[in-house]
């Protein structure tokens, strides 16, 4: 669950999280940092895997496999200076992260709390990961509280027709995002498979959202053109609309 934590969060951080909650290569990540863990447990070193300090190399700018390189050849050149560096307390390397915290709490503008049913499981989520030093156990209280308080709320509505509900449902976020489908959370390999076993083409759901979003983008550009102006000597003269 640290994982899951540290990845989402950095893919929302860069930028990269699609509509319905999904980023590009995300198989690809948990594998590659569940094979690390694995094989640093049998090497008995400390445990391979993505740390929310990466948010420090996203705050200077980087997106791609580059930062990462040149982090771990860092790394390797500070093995002949261990002595050196292990000297140095924490509270130098604080502030880094501190700014980095302060970057990424933002997103907490993107949180629904007019429900209270969300609200709840979002502070507890963000209270008890650095209280308990664990971003597990902030994900674990989140989808724990998260079940505990809509969860009656789910059933009693179902069991009553639709004729007990809350006051503000209406303010309630939908757990499914936009673009969600249950086919989205099998892997691709299993997709493909499954398009073939039925005849069909496999089309990736994240190079669908992709380029729904780039037309997004592209009309929303074209709608600022088009409402823009310019002055072209003889007075201030509106660009047609197109």
């Amino acid at each position: 669950m640290d994982t899951t934590g540290t990845l989402y969060s950095m893919a929302k951080f860069g930028g990269y999280m699609y509509k319905n909650g999904d980023f590009d290569g995300s198989t690809a990540a948990f594998l590659c940092d569940a094979t690390s863990i694995t094989v640093g447990a049998v090497f008995g070193v400390p445990p391979v895997t993505a740390f929310i300090e990466s948010g420090a190399g996203i705050t200077e700018g980087g997106r791609t496999g580059i930062t990462s390189i040149t982090t771990a050849f860092f790394f390797f050149i500070s093995l002949f200076f261990s002595p050196i560096f292990a000297s140095f307390p924490p509270w130098a390397t604080g502030p880094a992260l501190i700014v980095v915290g302060s970057m990424m709490v933002k997103s907490v503008r993107s949180i629904n709390w007019d429900y209270v049913g969300d609200a709840i499981p979002a502070f507890l989520t963000i209270a008890v990961m650095p209280l308990s030093y664990s971003i597990a156990y902030g994900l674990i209280a989140g989808v724990g509280s998260y079940a505990a308080i809509n969860g009656p709320v789910y059933l009693l509505e179902i069991l009553s027709g639709g004729r007990i509900t809350p006051d503000d449902k209406d303010l309630r976020e939908p757990w499914i995002t936009e673009g969600f489908t249950f086919e989205n959370v099998l892997p691709g390999w299993i997709q493909k498979m499954v398009c073939k076993m039925r005849g069909t083409i496999y089309v990736d759901p994240l190079d669908v959202i992709e380029e729904e979003e780039r037309l997004e983008r592209e009309a929303a550009l074209a709608a600022e053109h088009s409402d823009a102006k310019i002055d072209m000597g003889g007075g201030i003269h509106e660009i047609p609309k197109y």
